[in-house]
């Protein structure tokens, strides 16, 4: 997985595989060592951040809230935007 301070781009449910790898590596650079203990900081529950982070969550999915939850303790955010078009750099809404 590339550098964590690059962001992810997910296009649609198949991109799902790259979420896990990239959460682990941003709850680690956070300084959250063990999944079972970050769960309940991040807003979410151990066995979904598990799931999430083995990529293996996918089929049942997720709801928004908890992504946006766990989003949120992670320090990111999401941004939607139209496919190929940047971000701009512009404020936030």
């Amino acid at each position: 997985m590339g550098d964590v301070n690059n962001g992810i781009v997910l296009r649609g449910p198949d991109d799902l595989g790259a979420l896990g790898p990239y959460i682990r590596a941003r709850r680690k650079q956070s300084g959250l060592k063990h999944s079972g203990d970050a769960a309940p900081y991040l807003g979410v529950g151990t066995r979904l951040l598990l799931e999430l982070e083995a990529g293996t969550r996918g089929s049942r999915g997720v709801s928004l809230v908890k992504l946006l939850s766990l989003l949120q303790g992670l320090g990111l955010e999401l941004v939607i935007r139209p496919r190929g078009q940047s971000t701009g750099g512009g404020p936030s809404a």
